[in-house]
């Protein structure tokens, strides 16, 4: 959607944890794991709560 910004994932700062509260509770389902790695898709709808949850402040709105 234009205008709305999208996370983005540090992977200098992100855990790479298989128990990623961002993951487990985006509401798009918008952060996936690829062989350990954590992305967002398109599907971010810039709800912000994965920045909130993110116990390592890897996430952030572009």
């Amino acid at each position: 959607m234009p205008g709305v910004k999208r996370a983005i994932i540090d992977p200098e700062k992100c855990d790479r944890s298989p128990t990623c509260p961002p993951m487990l509770h985006c509401p798009a389902q918008a952060i996936v794991d690829e062989d350990g790695v954590k992305i967002v898709t398109n599907d971010c709808r810039g709800c912000k709560k994965c920045v909130l949850l993110c116990p390592n402040k890897a996430i952030s709105m572009v």
